[in-house]
């Protein structure tokens, strides 16, 4: 199957590196001299092709693999347009899950502004999709930490356009990500704030699940400040009168928001045609 020319010889290669995680775990050494070469461009170009099909359709890294095989992903970065959708896909969640649980830094590496640089911008919004949802199964801790070790330096890079300026689909993404980072929410509310207006987006889930979270009670100021940076880029018909509503309410209870800033947000509200606009405007005094 290594060193076989014949179709089912290719097979067989196809299916070998899909199981390199078994087979390093099982023997490092072969592997390396065996199996990463299989995934290597330089080497040869066909091969490397239906090895990375193999590898990103059932295969994963491993922390012991990454010496060897990140080399390898930055070999692939600019051929990744030309893999199909679903490969595109899977190698954006395979760096995604490399940047939040390796061992190492992929902004001060410099593989993560590589891959940004050499694809298209879909799969830049793809690879923030899926940090966004690892980031959904973390513990605050390790959300802290992340954080701090890179997540937040890179947010404030791609906002001063390092390496390269944020497309608003990326946009979208990035902003969803506040809504799970509960322990840093202040800081990535500062970096959603820094995005250029014009280049501001969210989803239409972003509402409602702040809505229901409870950052309005946890971060009144905090959750204001988010409000007053999207409503006025926020598109008609507008939906969400009654989640904007329920936050408002719980902003004015805390008692810390000022009453320029909640007029703002009530002016805003109007401005979208919310009908309850007016009876917040009385929660006032």
């Amino acid at each position: 199957m290594l060193s076989g020319e014949s179709y089912a010889a290719e097979l067989g290669r196809v299916v070998l590196t899909s199981q390199l995680y078994f087979l390093f775990s099982s023997d490092a050494d072969w592997a390396r001299q065996n199996i990463l070469p299989l995934l290597d461009w330089s080497v040869d170009a066909r091969r490397a092709d239906q090895a990375w099909h193999g590898f990103l359709s059932w295969g994963r890294w491993s922390e012991a693999l990454l010496p060897d095989l990140l080399t390898l992903y930055e070999r692939t970065f600019p051929r990744v347009p030309n893999l199909p959708q679903r490969l595109r896909r899977q190698f954006g969640k395979h760096l995604a899950t490399i940047a939040v649980y390796g061992p190492g830094n992929p902004v001060e590496e410099g593989w993560l502004g590589g891959f940004l640089s050499a694809v298209e911008p879909e799969d830049r919004a793809g690879w923030a999709f899926e940090v966004g949802f690892i980031l959904s199964q973390l513990e605050e801790d390790a959300i802290r930490d992340l954080w701090g070790r890179w997540l937040g330096e890179y947010w404030s890079r791609r906002n001063r356009g390092i390496p390269l300026p944020l497309d608003p689909n990326e946009v979208e993404k990035m902003v969803d990500w506040s809504l799970q980072l509960a322990p840093v929410f202040p800081e990535a509310v500062a970096q959603v704030c820094e995005i250029m207006p014009s280049f501001v987006k969210y989803s239409r889930r972003f509402l409602p699940r702040l809505a229901k979270s409870d950052y309005a009670s946890r971060y009144p100021e905090e959750v204001a400040q988010l409000l007053r940076h999207l409503l006025p880029r926020a598109s008609r018909p507008f939906w969400h009168c009654d989640h904007v509503a329920t936050m408002f309410r719980q902003l004015v209870q805390s008692g810390s928001v000022s009453r320029p800033v909640l007029n703002q947000i009530c002016n805003e509200l109007g401005t979208l045609g919310c009908p309850n606009s007016a009876e917040l405007r009385g929660l006032l005094g």
